[in-house]
């Protein structure tokens, strides 16, 4: 009998460490093209002002279809109310490896908030992680359904991977910005956070992008006429992410 129990953990064993078995992807993950993996705060930190090419990557081999995913972009509350978003569909054009056939639609804005949550499609909160609450405001997108499987993924965490024989969907959006407050001097920092939910049997089940798969950047402001009191207001946002983050560590 002890003979079949050993024999039983050792095919185990093999089964798990035979070529081809990864172990599973985020069913959600985002990256920012140039970026560099931030260890501690586990996040892809494009830290340069310049264009955002933010990748969102759905894995839908696994449990299918997921519904409504939805991206919100967090910055300084003090910037609530003056700055609006553009994202302009694009592709990978096959960086590294991950070709993406398939241009995205348009997103469809959703709404701004300042000091809250982004809520999950279960009603309940994302969780935070020292990015939501006082001092912060966002903006929220609608992309639409991940149901495609036509562009390779990988393990979008520490360095930038090769693709895998795993299949998904892949939407690249260049974002930009326009901010109406006269005083902005610029770079505003940005957050990024993509979530909604798959089916999961008979229920639908919330996800959202591990902390250790999201992004944050900043975009160059274009100044205006103003007190330079608050000059590089946008910078210290994107430090104080950080920070936090660290802190509640």
């Amino acid at each position: 009998m002890r003979r079949f129990i050993f024999l039983g953990l050792g095919a185990l064993a093999l089964a798990l460490l035979a070529p081809g078995q990864a172990k599973a992807l985020p069913e959600l993950q985002l990256y920012l093209e140039g970026a560099t993996y931030d260890t501690t705060t586990e996040t892809w930190v494009l830290s340069s002002p310049g264009p955002l090419r933010l990748w969102v990557l759905g894995d839908v081999g696994d449990k299918g279809t997921i519904s409504n995913v939805n991206l919100a972009i967090a910055y300084s509350s003090t910037l609530y109310g003056n700055v609006s978003f553009t994202l302009t569909p694009s592709t990978t054009g096959g960086l590294g490896g991950f070709t993406d056939p398939s241009t995205p639609g348009t997103p469809t804005f959703s709404q701004e908030q300042n000091g809250t949550t982004p809520k999950l499609s279960d009603g309940k909160n994302l969780p935070s992680h020292d990015i939501y609450g006082t001092g912060t405001a966002w903006s929220e997108f609608h992309l639409g359904n991940f149901d495609k499987t036509d562009s390779p993924l990988a393990d979008f965490s520490g360095s930038f991977p090769s693709p895998t024989s795993e299949m998904g969907q892949i939407n690249v959006y260049d974002v930009s910005a326009t901010v109406s407050d006269p005083n902005f001097t610029g770079p505003l920092a940005l957050h990024f956070d993509a979530y909604n939910s798959v089916q999961a049997g008979q229920k639908s089940k919330a996800i959202f992008a591990p902390f250790s798969h999201d992004g944050e950047g900043t975009i160059t402001g274009t100044p205006e006429p103003s007190t330079m009191a608050i000059a590089g207001l946008g910078m210290l946002g994107f430090v104080g992410f950080g920070l936090r983050r660290r802190l509640k560590k």
